[in-house]
């Protein structure tokens, strides 16, 4: 990612070719690994490269943290002070000299993804949390949902616009918060509709036709057929929120390249269709 402020253009990218405590790293101006990361440790490295707008000097630091850091929306500049967000890590550099001017280990559950400027202050997303630090990269307020932040369908889980933020959770519940903490709407998610078919009885391809037919609603003239099937999905019913096919691995067992083409018509659906069907293959009776 890259950031700009009067003063500097920083860019953060991932360096996979480096090797912590290597002779033979390319060379850094700056080490920076606030944990103390060893070689043998879960880690990743970024280089952090920096330009000075108005000597036009540029430098470059190594910045070490974990393997579950998300590099994508992790820092923001404001004049000389680069805070990067490195998963439970926050970090704070004078691009001046590459040093550390403040560090805060956070307190949460989960990862942390992304942090956003907030008048001076910033937001950051996580998997389970959103909280809100000050300047001192103290806590101002934090928020949890029922369920992590994260959507089945791909629609954004987290979006901060227009002074709101607006969360989206794995269940489907929806919420809205104000910049100061404040929950203005909680929308739970509407009754998912469950359909478990057993399918380890299957004799045939055909009986398993059969067994869709009649556990799905199609109508009597259905064809008996995958073309069949995914006319009948996308045009004359509509597939439950959540699918168990149940004994999946038997009828896999007997009948594998007909189990993929219903695998792949299931796939294509969700890819294609605007209402996603959670398809869930329990392999067991």
């Amino acid at each position: 990612m890259i950031c700009y402020s009067s003063h500097y253009r920083a860019e953060l990218v991932p360096d996979p070719s480096y090797t912590i405590g290597s002779a033979d790293n390319r060379p850094y101006d700056r080490i920076i690994n606030p944990d103390g990361l060893g070689r043998g440790d879960f880690a990743k490295v970024c280089r952090l490269a920096v330009e000075r707008f108005e000597t036009g000097e540029e430098r470059q630091a190594a910045l070490i943290g974990p393997k579950t850091w998300c590099v994508e929306s992790c820092a923001v500049l404001e004049e000389s002070r680069l805070t990067v967000l490195m998963d439970r890590m926050v970090i704070r550099l004078s691009l001046d000299n590459f040093e550390i001017v403040c560090s805060r280990r956070l307190d949460v559950c989960g990862s942390m993804l992304a942090l956003y400027p907030c008048g001076g202050d910033l937001i950051l997303h996580g998997e389970l949390e959103v909280l809100r630090l000050n300047r001192e990269l103290q806590t101002v307020w934090t928020f949890s949902g029922r369920d992590l932040f994260a959507s089945l369908t791909g629609e954004r889980a987290f979006c901060l616009e227009n002074g709101r933020i607006r969360l989206l959770d794995w269940e489907g519940n929806r919420y809205e918060l104000s910049l100061d903490g404040e929950l203005l709407s909680d929308r739970p998610a509407p009754e998912k509709r469950i359909l478990t078919i057993p399918v380890a009885d299957a004799a045939s391809p055909r009986e398993l036709q059969q067994i869709l037919k009649e556990s799905l609603g199609l109508p009597e003239w259905y064809g008996m057929n995958w073309d069949a099937f995914w006319d009948g999905i996308t045009g004359l019913i509509r597939l439950p929120d959540i699918l168990i096919l149940e004994g999946w691995h038997v009828y896999k067992a007997r009948w594998p390249e007909d189990a993929r083409v219903m695998e792949g018509l299931l796939d294509r659906y969700n890819r294609e269709a605007k209402d996603a069907c959670q398809v869930i293959y329990r392999y067991y009776r």
